[in-house]
């Protein structure tokens, strides 16, 4: 829980014994729990919090309770409440609901993102109806975020969950026409709760040990309306005469309150009407906070806070009980309204005194909202700026980012410029919400002030904002000169307090980002290095991630792939321990670019797309757009041109929205490759001319080197070979420069290219022993074999000598390697690939696509195969038969089964006719054959639906989780289109269909018993239907539909289910249902 958060506000408050318990409203608010929102408005004095204190303790629905106050009005105190109220009845929401908040305040998500996340954490911890009770919400109902939570978090939630909204005006939740007309929503009023004569009778009688007749009851609840507080008012005063007193008040004008809180209060002794006025400043308090708080001299001589506070308690004076053990007390809020109005007017000194004091404990807790409160009400500006300057690198390092704004804000434009604190806080606020040149103008000004006051550490940590500001900006070398500065300024060590260490470590980490901007990996590798060593001695948890993220993708790109791996997956189990969905995305979509560079694409893909969930999700648009580019260079490796420029184009629309410079510029570069590859060298010079805008400045050698790799590339792609030297050899020196090996080792094989069409020999194989040095000194040569693949004849038919040449040979060998799997690989990837890719993939389908299921069909480049193009269908079916055979079959053994009368000569003449014929229609190498056997080639660029329909049975039975096990059966029962080749005869076939068919059935029922235990009865009974419509008889699908129409209360469907079921048996196999069947109808439809 937050230590913003008291328990006091979310325990539900203890149950006094002089709360009449009101069965009528109980059973009203247990009939309204049909209902996903419950609005309970009343004016103040009704009755409210009493009413849902008697309900909460008369039922045994979980709850979760959350009282609210005025600092509430704030999104992020409300939203953390709110969770942390959530997460006292289910602990384990916490975590990931903290986490989403987290994304929702550092611009990471948006609101929606934040709702969806809160839905699905508590869709999967709770297993029974729950309700969650806000109280007081019209102290938040004028903020229009949290209006707009509810409203989509009603809409969002499953039937289980019930949300209580109570306030004293009505409320204006957006889509409430929509939630009222879709039922949603129900509620009371204060005509519900407002007394009745008999409810008044049993107050009176049960408190104060009065008798009242009818008549008298009826008096009372008439002129007061049933108001509960104007009642309980009365009755500290004679009840009998208060109907002419309330009378003669409304006739004067007079309110009604006031005058019987008056009343009250000059009813009780000296003491105890002072302690009443002091302690309504208090808001909650217990005997401690008094004595720490209130004047001594405010305590009469043997009295104590504590007796004190049981006698307002005994004297029933408008208190509640709050916290676990009931050990805190507050006013009614009318009440503690009243008295503070009295202690103004009668001792306003005392008022000015406590809030000075109160506002100094909380910030000696860091409870700085509620400090910032107490200023706020004393008018007191010079404390509010000194409390900003203290709580402002807290609320910063919480995420309280738009809070700090909202202070700064606040703050007079001549006070904030006399502040240098508050500049460089203000500085720091803009830039992290993205206002970077704002940001810098109020930066320069805190600098020079800072620096003039001698203030070091102010000093430090603003050049350490302002180069995070400067790198942001493009403008490294500014922002390597802060960074420096800010070191120099330090000279810590070891020994050094701890806020000196931790601006060190933010120094080392803002230079080692901005070293590695600019190429240079080595010195950016011993800058992280020593950010994180410092963090962890600091036992810093986030800035130890942070530092161990930025490290591993330096590592990554200097070719340490071994170190980087480690580093990822540290961060990733951080991450996920956090529950922090936006650091997952982040460390998820890095740890996918070292797996490409190793060549495992499969797994880069899993990483990529998982990374894209988690940043949809938390609304972390810029990563979105990285993932997508990821995507998008997997599919280039594989020469899907079509597919990767489509890719590419969605994420140079996402890097132009969130204005993401550096992607944006990778993008063009990989666009003008997409373009040319495919001939369109037009627009392939068009991406080019639009990175060279962005990198003209030579900021970054390294964007600038790519830049010239993609000029020289395109200059060797149209034989302008002469042109393509120098943009080559200017990147190659750059990229030397930068410790980058891969992108160096790459330009010197593209200058050997060059220097042999221009007929430079020894320039040639200079170029390519320095390539292959460098190249089997890396830990992956990956990148450079996708990179090489039209190179691998220069590279083996060079004359090399020694060492170099067997490298030349190796590497060839890899390179040819490599192009022989793509087919392979681009099938891989498909088979992998989510749901959300398929349209995607539908633009780059395989080569051949085989049917089985449903119906025979192949499918060539596109094109169905005809009759005419196989000539015969015996020739098909060899293609089924030699697939259902994955280790091949022999020409007798294919003879056996189609031509089992054949003489041999009769044999091999069919036989080789119908092979002919089948890689005529198909490919030359569809069919390979090796040591007498015949088989299928796997290698080629295929889709088989048998082959997907097993391998995702089989991703469901290893799955883990219910989730991922219900995606797999539901993606392999997509695939199963009917009976395995319905219109093709023959023993083979029909082993092969009833296997199929054994596994779609165990497959489908299993997926049935998934969606019913995990609650999703729609889903489960389509799952059924789907069953029973390729076979009507399956009992087990007929029993396990009328179990889900029982959990759905529907007996009705029950019956007609177990009718269905007879019907079914009778007209197919004329047989009763089994023991089995009719024990369970008799069961679930016994009365």
């Amino acid at each position: 829980m937050s230590d913003l958060i008291a328990r006091t506000k979310i325990v539900p408050p203890r149950r006094r014994p002089d709360l009449l318990s009101r069965q009528r409203l109980v059973d009203l608010f247990s009939d309204l729990l049909g209902h996903s929102l419950i609005l309970l408005v009343a004016p103040a004095g009704y009755g409210k919090t009493c009413a849902l204190i008697d309900f909460v303790h008369s039922k045994s629905i979980p709850v979760c309770w959350l009282a609210l106050d005025l600092l509430d009005r704030d999104s992020y105190r409300f939203f953390a409440s709110l969770i942390a109220s959530i997460a006292q009845r289910f602990p384990d929401f916490g975590p990931p609901a903290q986490a989403a908040l987290q994304s929702l305040v550092a611009g990471q998500s948006q609101l929606e993102q934040f709702v969806i996340t809160l839905a699905n954490a508590l869709y999967d911890q709770a297993d029974e109806d729950y309700l969650i009770i806000v109280d007081d919400y019209h102290l938040a109902a004028d903020n229009d975020e949290i209006n707009t939570f509810f409203s989509q978090f009603v809409q969002q939630m499953d039937e289980r969950c019930h949300i209580l909204l109570a306030a004293r005006r009505l409320l204006a939740l957006p889509d409430m026409p929509l939630l009222v007309a879709r039922g949603y929503v129900s509620g009371l009023d204060f005509e519900d709760l407002a007394f009745s004569e008999e409810e008044l009778q049993q107050l009176v009688l049960q408190n104060y040990g009065q008798s009242l007749s009818t008549g008298e009851a009826a008096e009372l609840v008439k002129v007061t309306e049933g108001w509960i507080t104007g009642l309980l008012l009365s009755a500290h005063s004679r009840l009998r005469n208060v109907p002419e007193r309330v009378r003669r008040l409304r006739a004067a004008g007079v309110d009604l309150y006031d005058y019987l809180a008056q009343q009250v209060l000059d009813q009780q002794p000296c003491e105890l009407r002072e302690f009443l006025l002091r302690s309504s400043v208090l808001e909650e308090f217990n005997s401690d906070l008094c004595a720490e708080i209130l004047e001594p001299a405010w305590l009469p001589d043997g009295v104590s806070w504590q007796r004190l506070i049981d006698e307002v308690l005994e004297r029933n004076l408008f208190t509640v009980a709050v916290g676990d053990q009931g050990g805190w007390v507050r006013y009614h809020h009318l009440f503690q309204e009243f008295l503070h109005k009295q202690l103004v007017k009668e001792y306003p000194n005392d008022e000015t005194v406590i809030l000075q004091r109160l506002a100094a404990v909380y910030i000696e807790r860091n409870e700085w909202e509620r400090a910032y409160h107490c200023y706020q009400r004393l008018g007191d500006l010079q404390a509010t700026v000194v409390l900003i300057e203290q709580a402002g690198l807290s609320l910063i390092n919480g995420g309280r980012v738009l809070l700090l704004a909202d202070w700064l804000d606040g703050i007079p434009g001549d006070l904030l410029q006399s502040r240098p604190l508050l500049l460089s806080l203000k500085g720091d606020v803009l830039g992290r919400k993205g206002e970077v040149q704002q940001a810098l103008a109020l930066l320069n000004q805190a600098e020079a002030a800072l620096r003039a006051a001698r203030k070091q550490i102010p000093l430090a940590r603003t050049l350490v904002r302002r180069a995070i500001v400067y790198r942001l900006l493009g403008d490294y070398p500014n922002s390597l000169a802060d960074g420096d500065q800010a070191l120099a300024l330090l000279g810590v060590d070891d020994q050094s307090p701890r806020e000196h260490l931790a601006v060190k470590a933010l120094a080392l980490l803002a230079k080692g980002m901005s070293l590695y901007s600019i190429g240079e990996l080595s010195d950016s590798i011993a800058s992280l290095q020593e950010a994180m060593e410092i963090n962890q001695m600091l036992e810093d948890t986030t800035g130890v991630a942070t530092a161990s993220m930025e490290l591993a993708v330096t590592y990554t790109n200097g070719g340490y792939h071994a170190q980087a791996l480690e580093l990822y997956q540290f961060c990733l189990e951080t991450q996920r321990r956090l529950a922090s969905v936006s650091g997952q995305a982040i460390v998820l979509n890095n740890l996918a670019v070292l797996y490409h560079l190793q060549g495992d694409y499969v797994q880069a893909l899993r990483c990529l797309e998982e990374a894209q969930e988690f940043a949809r999700r938390s609304g972390y648009t810029r990563l979105v757009g990285f993932t997508l580019a990821g995507i998008g260079d997997l599919f280039a490796d594989l020469e899907l041109w079509k597919l990767a420029q489509k890719i590419f184009r969605q994420a140079w629309t996402t890097a132009h929205r969130v204005n993401e410079r550096y992607l944006i510029v990778y993008l063009e570069l990989a666009l003008a490759r997409m373009t040319g590859a495919t001939g369109a060298w037009h627009e392939a010079f068009e991406h080019l001319s639009a990175a060279s805008q962005l990198v003209l400045d030579r900021r970054s050698n390294y964007e600038w080197a790519l830049y010239q790799l993609a000029m020289g590339r395109y200059y060797l792609a149209q034989q302008k070979a002469d042109e393509a030297i120098a943009p080559l050899q200017d990147a190659q020196a750059r990229f030397a420069q930068g410790g980058q090996p891969t992108e160096e080792a790459l330009t010197h094989f593209l200058l050997a290219v060059a220097w042999q069409i221009v007929g430079e020999s020894a320039s040639v194989v200079q170029h390519l022993t320095r390539g292959l040095t460098i190249a089997f000194a890396l830990e992956s040569r990956h990148p450079l074999v996708v990179g090489l693949r039209n190179l691998s004849e220069l590279i083996r038919q060079t004359q090399l000598e020694g060492v170099v040449r067997e490298q030349a040979q190796h590497l060839a060998t890899e390179i040819e390697a490599f192009e022989r799997q793509i087919p392979t690989l681009s099938r891989q990837l498909r088979q992998s690939a989510s749901p959300a890719l398929t349209p995607l993939l539908l633009e780059a389908p395989p080569r051949l696509i085989i049917h089985a299921l449903g119906r025979a069909e192949v499918i060539m480049d596109g094109k169905p195969v005809t009759t005419r193009e196989w000539q015969t269908q015996v020739s098909r079916d060899i293609l089924f038969c030699v697939l259902a055979h994955p280790n091949g079959l022999s020409k007798e053994e294919v003879g056996a089964l189609f031509w089992p009368d054949a003489t041999p000569n009769e044999l091999k003449t069919r036989f080789k006719n119908a092979l002919y014929r089948l890689r005529t229609a198909l490919l030359p190498d569809v069919i390979l054959f090796d040591d007498e056997i015949y088989r299928f080639n796997r290698v080629i660029d295929y889709e088989y639906d048998v082959e997907q329909f097993l391998n995702k049975a089989a991703e469901g039975d290893a799955a883990t989780t219910p989730t991922l096990r219900i995606a797999a059966y539901e993606s392999a029962i997509e695939h199963y289109r009917g009976p395995y080749l319905p219109d093709v005869e023959g023993a083979w076939v029909w082993t092969e269909r009833e296997y199929l068919r054994r596994v779609f059935t165990e497959t489908i029922l299993t997926l049935v018993q998934l969606q019913f235990d995990t609650g999703d009865y729609r889903a489960a009974l389509q799952s059924c239907q789907r069953a029973l419509a390729d076979d009507p008889c399956l009992e087990e699908a007929h029993r396990l539909a009328m179990r889900i129409y029982a959990a759905m209360g529907n007996r009705a469907a029950v019956a007609r289910q177990y009718a269905l079921c007879q019907q079914a048996l009778r007209d197919e196999i004329d047989v009763p249902p089994s023991p089995q069947t009719e024990e369970l109808y008799a069961l679930l439809t016994q009365a």
